[in-house]
């Protein structure tokens, strides 16, 4: 209906609108309201049209993708919420369609199998390195063809691991990422694994195989010829070559390893194929932006937090620096501009000094006491010998020498009043008040 009110609205400056509706089969009321809408729009309707602006500048950052993927990452980026039907709609509206190449379905062939598939019995992932699945995909960047096997975790479509290689046909690619899975599985435990793979030359290799028992891992395979068997990794693949070559331009860049292992990255941190919130199997731990792997809240984005934060009804400059604690800095700005509150200078000139229940001039907080400066007297007790070497026979003596300007050296009096040289050990006695 849209099309024929634009169409008479084009034309009624050279005929009448009342003809052109009747030939178009549309009512003149019609006309007119759909034409106060356009001329006229309403605040939902202006919001509409930005919105959809909005839709339109991601696709045009992100063209391999359709409305669901660009309405999760709007959601990620801005904060807006939008349902899929609308998001549906505006895309719709303005004519934006995924430029990824879209796969017709198969139907499935003859089972032939290697191992038992073990997917087919609908296994629903409840922990991570429960479920992992793995393939290969190949590409070309110029000249240079590369293969690119991957290993994903079906808990959380988190790519745990991956090898690379530029060389055609190297298994190097397969067992690589197969150490890293077991590396990674190892730090969780003994944790029984299910590795489901299709039926290709290594997955079905006597090395491959020999080392999954090992380390507790269940070999798992997709019937031959039957790729939708593992429709999760055959998804991934086409989808991650396509944002490599339409959203990231690989085939422009200088060093494919660094450029996939950036990408692997970006795919497990930032792109919602991942996950926007993670919960900890053991029910105890949340992640925001990553896996969740510790018993508690982890976020793995830039936060910014408006208003109060608190603890057990505290703010965090609560609990760090409470009413009556002391903040020593050597720089002058009021610390109520920095934690907020009302902070006071204590008294200048006072030094802190730790409580000692033990003693009573320092047993509580708060007492103050001591002097800038202090006094002290005290005196040295000698003991001499005399005699000998003075020729003047032989004895003892003991006093009390008093420091004077006129004598003081190593001479001494003997007990005759003669002079002679003293031997003295000084004993230095302090009397603190």
């Amino acid at each position: 209906m849209r099309c024929e009110y634009e169409v008479i609205y084009t034309l009624s400056n050279r005929w009448p609108v009342c003809r052109l509706c009747a030939s178009m089969g549309v009512s003149k009321s019609g006309f007119y309201a759909w034409k106060a809408r356009v001329e006229n729009p309403s605040a939902k309707e202006l919001q509409r049209l930005e919105n959809i602006q909005l839709f339109v500048s991601y696709h045009e950052a992100y063209p391999s993708h359709g409305y669901r993927w660009l309405n999760a990452k709007i959601r990620l980026d801005t904060g807006l919420c939008f349902s899929d039907n609308y998001a549906y709609h505006c895309c719709s509206f303005a004519g934006i369609r995924s430029k990824a190449k879209h796969y017709r379905y198969r139907r499935p062939r003859d089972q032939s199998r290697v191992f038992p598939n073990l997917l087919l019995s609908k296994i629903t992932p409840e922990r991570l390195f429960q479920t992992v699945v793995s393939d290969m995909t190949a590409f070309w960047v110029g000249r240079n063809h590369y293969e690119l096997t991957l290993y994903m975790d079906l808990f959380n479509n988190e790519i745990v691991s991956y090898g690379l290689s530029n060389i055609r046909d190297n298994s190097n690619t397969y067992f690589k990422g197969l150490k890293d899975l077991i590396n990674k599985k190892e730090k969780y435990g003994n944790l029984k694994l299910i590795l489901h793979t299709d039926q290709g030359s290594v997955y079905s290799s006597k090395a491959f195989n020999d080392l999954l028992p090992l380390y507790n891992i269940t070999h798992s395979m997709s019937r031959a010829g039957t790729p939708t068997d593992n429709p999760a990794m055959g998804a991934i693949n086409g989808w991650i070559k396509e944002e490599l070559f339409a959203d990231f331009n690989i085939k422009d860049c200088d060093n494919v390893d660094e450029f996939i292992d950036n990408y692997i990255r970006y795919f497990n941190e930032e792109s919602t194929a991942y996950t926007l919130v993670d919960y900890n199997q053991s029910g105890k731990g949340m992640a925001i932006g990553k896996v969740s792997t510790q018993n508690a809240f982890e976020i793995n984005m830039d936060t910014k937090i408006t208003g109060n934060f608190t603890i057990n009804n505290k703010t965090i400059f609560d609990l760090i620096y409470p009413v009556g604690a002391i903040y020593m800095s050597v720089n002058s700005t009021n610390h109520g501009n920095l934690f907020g509150g009302t902070w006071g200078a204590w008294d200048s000139g006072r030094v802190p000094v730790v409580v000692n229940t033990s003693d009573s001039d320092f047993s509580s907080p708060e007492k103050t006491g001591g002097s800038k400066s202090h006094r002290y007297s005290f005196r040295i007790g000698m003991h001499w010998w005399y005699g000998g070497a003075c020729g003047e026979g032989v004895g003892n003596g003991t006093g009390a020498y008093v420091y004077s300007e006129s004598r003081y050296d190593g001479w001494g009096r003997d007990l005759s009043g003669k002079s002679c040289l003293v031997n003295t050990v000084i004993y230095i006695i302090i009397n603190l008040p």
